[in-house]
């Protein structure tokens, strides 16, 4: 595997609302004349069980300008709250034979299906993402800095890898729609026994600055060949390289499985037997709090300290007065994942509200309407549009949030994805709902419909959710959450 490789767990993330599967320099590309194709097979495990696999093709394709085509094919099984998702992801990328980036695609198959396309023309990037039956197009400015992954191994093995020194490069990461910087530093060398052979391995760390503080190890051959990385995220994620035969053999079975809900779930120190009616709470929030968005209208910092921040949350309705913050033009525009342009969703957002009444009334019947409507209430979908859904009708509070999110912004209502954790049954779980801009942002939770959203609720991050792919809503979380503690110090 190579780059492109991690952009690829980073979709799977996403899939699986927090699984953090970060897998860096894990491949076989090389420059030309090394001699291609090249090829390589690698199990993926996560704590310990094996979850699937990932194959790496590495071709030059000849044409009027010849390009070095990389082909990444993964496969993966996944227990979440009882349930087993299993999803296909197919990534390209195409680049010169000098490196530079042209083109990028991800396709998705298993429950769900959609597909994205990356071409770069001039100073641009354009995005093309179809889903739910849509098509949604972005564009951006382009960094022509960014190299493709035969290049960027080209860099690595070109530096001889030299222990101490970090080798930096720009890359494009399609689901995350941006440009990245990538760094690894080689630490020294390490036998490791591989496919039952010990081999003398470069140990190096690798890190991406738009994952702030999650670090992958990764141990390499003197071509550049990853063999084995470890990411330090739920329990360990783990790729190693097998044959074809080792790497399609059967997945760990589901009851061996680790339930990765279980790692994003917080024993709470205090029960409440009536979480909805908990209208303010003063938490103690203890981990990497400095990468979270806590401050809103319902929450405020009183204290802070290395690892820690006393977080006070109130339940709170529409704001009364304007708030001198604006929502940007991204929370109003319609995007790959919340097509607010779909004629379906305008029906819907136009037949179920009072044509004349305030627009939290309009926000709170479109909840309403959400909660009714979503109709099979379960884990077995990964992440779904909100056309999917609406389509569908079923989901867990991924969809419910997306939908009216969607909704809102067909009603003309600006609005948000808010991802964090709410109270249920002793512990803190991982939970996504929707924010409302009704003079300021206000919480509205769909899965629960309820009208004023508890202070149980705690936001850790917002989204708008305005790129071709919606996981880095949950990128963030996945990095902090599997290490965080929350103590209650008083509720009323």
């Amino acid at each position: 595997m190579n780059m492109r490789s991690r952009s690829l767990v980073v979709r799977c993330n996403a899939l699986v609302l927090v699984l953090g599967a970060f897998v860096w320099f894990t491949g076989c590309a090389a420059p030309a004349d090394l001699g291609l194709p090249r090829e390589s097979w690698n199990v993926i495990s996560i704590s310990g069980a094996r979850v699937g696999y990932v194959h790496e093709i590495m071709r030059k394709a000849a044409g009027p300008e010849p390009v070095i085509v990389t082909s990444t094919f993964c496969e993966m099984r996944l227990k979440r709250f009882g349930a087993t998702l299993a999803f296909r992801t197919t990534e390209e990328d195409y680049e010169t034979l000098k490196g530079a980036l042209l083109r990028a695609t991800s396709s998705e198959s298993g429950a769900l299906v959609s597909d994205s396309e990356a071409k770069v023309q001039g100073a641009k990037v354009i995005v093309t993402t179809h889903t739910g039956g849509t098509t949604h197009v972005s564009e951006t400015a382009w960094d022509p800095a960014v190299i493709g992954p035969a290049a960027q191994l080209r860099e690595l093995i070109e530096s001889g890898f030299p222990i101490g020194k970090a080798i930096t490069f720009k890359t494009y990461t399609l689901e995350l729609h941006k440009v990245v910087t990538a760094k690894i530093t080689i630490e020294g060398r390490e036998t490791l026994t591989i496919a039952g052979k010990p081999r003398s391995l470069y140990k190096g760390a690798s890190m991406m600055d738009a994952l702030p503080g999650v670090g992958t190890r990764v141990w390499l051959d003197e071509t550049g060949d990853t063999l084995k990385s470890v990411t330090d995220i739920i329990g360990g994620v783990e790729t190693v390289r097998a044959t074809r035969e080792e790497a399609m053999a059967v997945v760990a079975s589901p009851d061996q499985m680790e339930d990765l809900a279980k790692r994003f779930t917080i024993v709470s120190n205090v029960k409440f037997n009536q979480p909805g009616a908990v209208t303010e709470a003063l938490y103690r929030i203890e981990g990497a709090v400095d990468r979270l968005q806590l401050e809103d209208r319902r929450q405020k910092v009183e204290g802070r300290g290395p690892g820690w921040v006393l977080l006070r949350v109130k339940a709170l309705a529409d704001a009364a007065d304007p708030s001198a913050e604006k929502p940007g033009p991204e929370c109003l525009a319609p995007s790959a994942y919340l097509q607010s342009d779909d004629p379906d969703i305008r029906r819907i957002a136009r037949d179920n509200v009072s044509p004349s009444a305030a627009p939290g009334v309009k926000a709170n019947q479109l909840a309403a309407w959400v909660f009714r409507n979503i109709t099979k209430k379960d884990y077995n979908v990964g992440l779904a549009s909100a056309k999917e859904t609406l389509l569908s009708r079923e989901g867990d509070c991924k969809e419910h949030a997306i939908l009216l999110a969607a909704l809102l912004r067909a009603a003309g209502i600006p609005s948000r994805a808010a991802v964090g954790v709410t109270y249920s049954k002793g512990q803190f779980f991982g939970h996504m709902w929707t924010e409302a801009f009704l003079n300021d942002w206000t919480a509205l939770d769909a899965t629960l419909t309820r009208d004023v959203v508890d202070a149980t609720h705690i936001k850790l991050v917002a989204s708008a959710l305005d790129g071709p792919a919606a996981c880095d809503a949950f990128i963030a979380l996945a990095q902090v959450l599997d290490n965080l503690k929350i103590n209650v110090q008083e509720a009323h």
